[in-house]
C-alpha cells in the first residue's frame, strides 16, 4: 500500500500540525500499520508499528506477549523501544520521535522497528531474547508500556 519512505515523508511533513491527542493511521500493507500520536502531557510524538494476532492459541498469545515485553525491556535504552500488546491484543512496538521530525531519521527508525517486528508466532519454541522479533499493524490509542 505505502512505502516506508512515503510514510516517513508524510510523518515529517505533518507531525508539527498534529494537535494534542490527535493520531494518524498509515497502512504499510493489509496486515501492518504505522500510527503517529501526539501525546498531551508532555506534548511528545509516539510512533507505533503493530500487527493483529490472528488465529493464535492462548499459549501462543502468551509467548508473543513475553517476546514483545522482552524486546521493550532489552532495547529500551539502546533503541528506545517499548513493546507489548494493546487493549485489543494487537502486537505493538512503540518509540518516541524527537522534534523537529526529519524524514530520513523517521525512515531509519521505522526500518529498525520493522526489523524487530518479524512475527513471534514463527518462533514460539524460542525463549525470549534481544533478537526475538515482533510483528506490525494497527493498534488502539493506548499502548501497554513496559
Amino acid at each position: 500500500m505505502n512505502s516506508i519512505s512515503a510514510i516517513a515523508q508524510a510523518i515529517a511533513e505533518g507531525a508539527a500540525a498534529l494537535a494534542p491527542g490527535q493520531e494518524v493511521h498509515m497502512p504499510v500493507d493489509e496486515h501492518r500499520m504505522v500510527r503517529l500520536l501526539r501525546r498531551t502531557v508532555p506534548s511528545t510524538l509516539g510512533l507505533s508499528v503493530a500487527t493483529l494476532a490472528v488465529g493464535r492459541t492462548e499459549e501462543q498469545q502468551a509467548a508473543a506477549r513475553e517476546a514483545l515485553l522482552r524486546v521493550g525491556a532489552d532495547s529500551r535504552f539502546t533503541l528506545a523501544f517499548a513493546g507489548g500488546l494493546d487493549d485489543e491484543g494487537r502486537d505493538c512496538l512503540l518509540a518516541e520521535l524527537a522534534e523537529p521530525v526529519d524524514a530520513a531519521t523517521v525512515e531509519l527508525l521505522l526500518d529498525r522497528m520493522l526489523e524487530r517486528c518479524a512475527a513471534p508466532a514463527q518462533r514460539f519454541d524460542t525463549p525470549a531474547s534481544d533478537d526475538v522479533s515482533l510483528s506490525p499493524i494497527d493498534m488502539a490509542a493506548r499502548w501497554l508500556r513496559v
